[in-house]
């Protein structure tokens, strides 16, 4: 993905397989700035093990812990869709890519900066992002 994408996307594709360690908490699977963020929640007095991506999260209970599983969040034409293990997880949400920018992707953490504490506890493997015009 290049660093600085121009113009409107109107399809954005994110996907990776993952293995979440740790529970009761949240960590950045994926981020892009303000363009995309997906993240894994745990939180016990909303969401419970879920996958959220710009704000918007899939269905309570959607993440396993402690097994492979394979995730893919597609932004198109206002919409988000979650996907695990090659299945619809809900029908599309309303929701968007952020504004455009020229900050780095960054991998299971909020930023590049290591002192950043909100990073994935687990592993992450076959890490893609594509988009079409």
């Amino acid at each position: 993905m290049p660093r600085s994408l121009s113009g409107s996307i109107p399809l954005l594709t994110a996907r990776c397989w993952w293995a979440q360690a740790i529970t009761g908490r949240f960590g950045r699977i994926l981020r892009k700035g303000s363009h995309f963020d997906i993240l894994t929640s745990d939180d016990p007095s909303t969401t419970r093990e879920t996958v959220a991506a710009n704000g918007v999260n899939a269905p309570p209970h959607s993440l396993a812990l402690n097994q492979w599983q394979h995730f893919a969040v597609v932004y198109q034409g206002g919409t988000i869709t979650f996907h695990k293990n090659g299945f619809r997880l809900a029908e599309p949400a309303a929701g968007s890519l952020g504004a455009v920018g020229t900050n780095d992707v960054v991998l299971g953490n909020t930023s590049a900066d290591t002192s950043a504490t909100n990073y994935f506890a687990g592993a992450l493997d076959e890490v893609g992002i594509w988009s079409r015009v």
